[in-house]
């Protein structure tokens, strides 16, 4: 059986059939983590009214270290975001509106790569996609239990976090969909960070519970 991807005009060759070229070199530098990067969600943005009502303003928002580390600055208008780093560099994100089947206007960043993508993330000095960061998800990380742990325990900090005041029904949905996913037994690994265990989905949640979900 062929390796993945393999090709006969890829790597270097010294006479000898792939199956005997022995195992792929290790990469010189790990994949990241995208559930452990720090990221810039657009969509955020968009319903925290956070961009200007019309095309000509500008809103600026100092001294963001704590909700995005590492990010000084932000300013944003209806065609584009400007983000300022700590230590001066810039970068330039544009911003795409497009209209979804329930109606109104929502905001899309592009990245430098082409792609148009909800969440930026941060590798270095740039915001990228998740294509360009390189990196996997911890589910792919770990083995076939690690995936059902990580999703429970990321819907039951949100469960934990949820204000007072929500629909019966929506209790009784998120509830049932975390006895679903709880797993038996128990899981310790490196990957259970309080990062990667944040809710990383919104769980058809509309109001106020949304600001919970980073």
């Amino acid at each position: 059986m062929k390796p993945r991807n393999w090709s006969p005009n890829s790597g270097p060759h010294d006479g000898r059939p792939w199956q005997l070229r022995g195992p792929r070199p290790k990469r010189r530098t790990p994949r990241p983590l995208i559930d452990s990067l720090v990221y810039l969600d657009i969509r955020s943005l968009g319903r925290r009214g956070q961009f200007p009502k019309d095309w000509f303003g500008t809103n600026v928002y100092g001294d963001q270290h704590f909700l995005f580390p590492g990010i000084k600055t932000i300013r944003t208008t209806r065609a584009k975001i400007a983000i300022e780093f700590y230590g001066g560099t810039n970068q330039i994100i544009p911003i795409e509106w497009f209209r979804p089947g329930y109606g109104g206007y929502r905001p899309i960043g592009k990245c430098g790569c082409g792609r148009r993508a909800f969440r930026l993330f941060k590798i270095g000095q740039r915001l990228v996609c998740y294509r360009c960061t390189n990196g996997r998800y911890a589910t792919q990380v770990g083995c076939s239990k690690s995936r059902p742990h990580i999703q429970s325990r990321r819907l039951q900090n949100l469960l934990s976090s949820l204000p007072t005041g929500l629909w019966g029904t929506t209790h009784k949905r998120l509830w049932a969909q975390y006895h679903a996913l709880k797993p038996r037994g128990t899981y310790k690994s490196r990957l259970l960070t309080e990062r990667i265990l944040r809710p990383r989905s919104r769980y058809r949640l509309r109001g106020m519970a949304c600001q919970f979900i980073a």
